[in-house]
């Protein structure tokens, strides 16, 4: 789903909105410095100087055990935060600008509900992951006033790949996405056993990107 709407703003048209993608916000304690607790499930999958007991970050939010084997949710219910308020700040930022009025953004699907929850919705009105099919179909709708105070949070509004027309349709129909090189399952994708293998993001990648009518965030694989 994350590459079906990076291609769809990124490609040129036909077939595409060719705008302008940015790459230089994101979840991971990398992207922003973030330092792990030590008993974070995750500890071991980052690099080792972020990790330090003065940490206050635990990706996905869970503590205990390794990796998801074990793991409990951390008793600091903020702890899931980690580079998510980052970005979020970068959105209200890009949002302050002249002449935008909507951010779209691709997200990692946990981690939709911790900048959901950065971004100003309140707690108790910000669904928990169920790791549901149609939980990855979700789009959160965050809209805001001109001095960016928060006015309407959505959570009923889906991608729709999946249900495209009332009858059965050809899968090149429904697929929007590349059709080569990093596709939906392609062999020439690499598996990634850590977020150390991860593809790197690049230094001079543009930091801006907008589309339609409102904030959205993909529940994106």
């Amino acid at each position: 789903r994350t590459q079906q709407t990076l291609a769809a703003l990124a490609q040129a048209a036909p077939g595409g909105l060719g705008l302008t993608v940015g790459n230089s916000s994101g979840w991971m304690p990398q992207l922003c410095g973030a330092e792990v607790q030590p008993d974070a499930s995750f500890a071991r999958a980052v690099p080792g100087h972020l990790v330090s007991r003065q940490g206050l970050c635990a990706p996905y939010g869970l503590c205990g055990g390794d990796s998801w084997a074990g793991g409990r949710r951390c008793d600091d219910r903020f702890a899931g935060e980690c580079c998510n308020r980052a970005a979020a700040e970068s959105l209200l930022a890009k949002l302050s600008e002249s002449g935008v009025s909507t951010v779209l953004v691709a997200w990692e699907s946990v981690n939709t509900v911790w900048l959901t929850r950065a971004l100003g919705v309140p707690e108790d009105q910000v669904r928990d992951w169920d790791f549901t099919e149609a939980e990855y179909d979700r789009i959160y709708a965050l809209h805001f006033d001109e001095k960016l105070r928060l006015l309407l949070f959505e959570d009923g509004l889906r991608q729709g790949f999946d249900e495209l027309g009332s009858s059965p349709q050809p899968d090149s129909l429904r697929w929007q996405g590349p059709q080569n090189g990093c596709g939906r399952v392609h062999e020439s994708y690499p598996a990634a056993e850590s977020w150390r293998e991860a593809m790197p993001v690049s230094e001079d990648a543009p930091a801006d990107g907008a589309a339609g009518a409102r904030f959205g965030g993909t529940g994106a694989d």
